[in-house]
């Protein structure tokens, strides 16, 4: 089992947005160790850096202060089907416009394959579903260029009725030239970065549409905006390219007006608006938040997105709300100076942000120099909240914000009721560290036996849950934790863990705490058995890996050689949360899924086409 992604995003004029953008990540590291990126624009370009291994592998100071910009978005991620491999590390980008987009997504769609074919797309075009939906944006910004007459931001107006007529570009500027980074060794063939300007975009080292690239140096430093930098540091060198004349723009419908507080109008006719969800009075998010409108109502599953154009920043989660999202500010209430997008709160106190609020299920919000606005993309019998239970167990920082609650204070009531579930005889209670330690604390309060440390984690090392492959998540058990002997030996000894998936992990601690000594070893753990198949951002793809699936409680602790077993009861996991009212997705415990999915047909294009967030 493993946590899909972590996504961040920052508007604020005048401060180093990388710099923020690195930090953020670096909060949000434990959702995700494969691969990280950031995109970063100035207002005229969007420069993308994304390559394999952790925030700090991927970036340093000298690639940091080489990305200016107000605006940014980052990705960290771990694989949910798909390969580990560079070219599904996010953010994505297309180029469209004056600029392009990026996109950071956290979840899993499950209609992707229904999604590719409906758009024509043949087998393997996307590389996932992160990948997929930024085609059909792409696509969707088409459809609003050919309406209004121009990819740039059109005119997006409130109140209204119907279509008016798009305003007139002005003339265009000319693009500065690309600088070369300094010298070094021969670049990757894989580019990550992006500039755009008046039809110039590169999204790879080979060129897109609009110019050719140049030399790839490798190792040098960064140079100016629209460098690409690839996986091996590289930098291109491309040739200056003319802006040229802005398009004149035509009439307009949803490519460009909104109407306010009523209906957005779908690209049928020039000036004609047509019923579609209120906005609210008017997001006025330009050409892509046009595009988000006509594609995100089609997908299925789970997502929480970070989007950016050179202007604005975009969020949104699914009406499910399955994966987390909250929203941030820089500055008091009344002379806010800027805004922050986040999958877990410690990523705003990290930035120096305050936490405003989550953003809903179901919700768009758009943050520019003005500041956030909302809308519901889908109607209220669409939006059914169920927050994703095992952020509580196990996925979020213990110092996050979920419902209103710190994550720490439910874990320590987690093992409080764990106590009184199954009480048992014991001389010191322990936990594995590190999301077990907070319910072996509440098990030892309200047990009255002593807490005590019975392992020791080096913490270098990763997350062996997110860990690719089961020889690796072994082998890594036994380097991250290595026991207290003289603190074990003799004694009987409560373990807590927050849950139990293949059973590798317990089957370790148990052999070591054995081979340490120990005079009995009962296991407790504080989430009710795993059982079912995550299809929503969690690598739990095949029912038979998970050891609860097939085997009773008795066998389990048979299977772990411990002296006792007892998991917490779903009853106590959503007493200890404390949410009342609150919606949870829990599927992964009961088979009952928020979503409509079809398990055969998910894996067989899990099988033949990666569908990884």
């Amino acid at each position: 089992m493993k946590e899909a992604c972590g996504v961040f995003g920052v508007i604020a004029p005048g401060r180093d947005v990388a710099q923020l953008t690195f930090d953020g990540l670096y909060a949000l590291q434990h959702r995700g160790q494969e691969s990280a990126g950031m995109a970063v624009s100035d207002g005229r370009a969007i420069t993308v850096v994304k390559d394999m291994g952790l925030v700090t592998t991927v970036f340093d100071e000298r690639t940091i202060s080489c990305l200016p910009g107000d605006l940014a978005i980052g990705h960290t991620r771990y694989s949910t089907t798909g390969a580990s491999e560079w070219r599904n590390a996010q953010p994505v980008f297309r180029a469209a416009g004056t600029a392009g987009f990026a996109l950071g997504h956290n979840g899993n769609l499950t209609n992707t394959a229904e999604l590719a074919e409906r758009a024509g797309m043949l087998p393997g075009v996307v590389a996932s579903d992160s990948d997929l939906m930024a085609e059909l944006l792409h696509e969707a910004l088409s459809v609003a260029a050919s309406v209004t007459g121009h990819f740039g931001d059109s005119q997006i107006r409130s109140p209204g009725g119907t279509g008016g007529t798009g305003g007139t570009g002005g003339p265009g500027g000319t693009c500065a030239p690309h600088k070369t980074g300094g010298p070094g060794g021969t670049g990757s063939p894989h580019g990550t970065g992006a500039h755009a300007g008046g039809g110039y975009g590169l999204d790879s080292t080979t060129g897109a549409a609009g110019g050719a690239a140049g030399t790839a140096v490798g190792g040098g430093a960064l140079g100016a905006r629209g460098d690409l930098v690839g996986p091996g540091g590289g930098v291109v060198d491309g040739p200056e390219a003319a802006c040229g004349s802005a398009a004149t723009g035509g009439s307009a419908s949803a490519g460009g007006d909104v109407t306010g507080g009523g209906a957005a109008s779908e690209a049928l006719a020039p000036g004609v608006g047509t019923g579609g969800v209120g906005l609210g009075g008017g997001l006025g998010g330009g050409p892509l938040e046009v595009a988000l409108r006509r594609v995100l109502p089609d997908l299925r599953g789970a997502f929480s997105l970070v989007l950016m154009d050179e202007h604005r920043m975009f969020g949104v989660r699914d009406p499910n709300g399955l994966r987390p999202l909250c929203l941030g500010r820089f500055g008091p209430p009344d002379a806010p100076a800027g805004w922050v997008l986040a999958s877990e709160s410690p990523a705003l106190d990290v930035v120096g942000a305050a936490f405003v609020r989550d953003v809903g299920p179901g919700e768009l919000v758009v943050v520019d120099g003005d500041g956030p606005r909302s809308a519901q993309l889908w109607s209220d019998q669409q939006i059914e909240p169920r927050l994703c239970i095992f952020e509580f167990v196990y996925f979020a920082r213990p110092d996050a914000r979920l419902y209103g609650h710190e994550v720490h204070g439910a874990r320590r009531r987690m093992g409080e009721l764990l106590a009184t579930q199954r009480p048992v005889d014991a001389d010191m209670v322990m936990g594995v560290p590190e999301s077990g330690v907070p319910a072996a604390e509440g098990y030892s309060r309200r047990s009255g036996i002593p807490y005590g440390q019975g392992l020791v984690k080096n913490r270098y090392i990763g997350r062996t849950f997110i860990t690719p492959g089961q020889a690796a998540r072994a082998a890594g058990v036994r380097r991250k934790l290595n026991p207290l002997r003289e603190n074990i030996a003799g004694k009987r000894i409560v373990v807590v863990d927050d849950s139990v998936v293949r059973g590798t992990t317990q089957r370790a601690v148990v052999a070591m705490l054995r081979e340490s000594g120990a005079a009995e070893v009962h296991l407790r753990v504080s989430s009710p058995p795993l059982a079912w198949p995550c299809f929503y951002g969690i690598d739990i793809p095949k029912r038979e890996q998970l050891l609860a699936s097939e085997r009773s409680v008795a066998e389990i602790a048979q299977y772990l050689n411990v002296d006792s077993l007892e998991y917490l009861s779903l009853e106590n996991l959503v007493q200890a949360i404390d949410a009342p009212g609150a919606g949870f997705c829990d599927a992964c415990l009961t088979g009952s899924y928020p979503v409509p999915v079809s398990l055969p047909a998910l894996r067989t294009v899990a099988a033949a086409s990666p569908v990884v967030a």
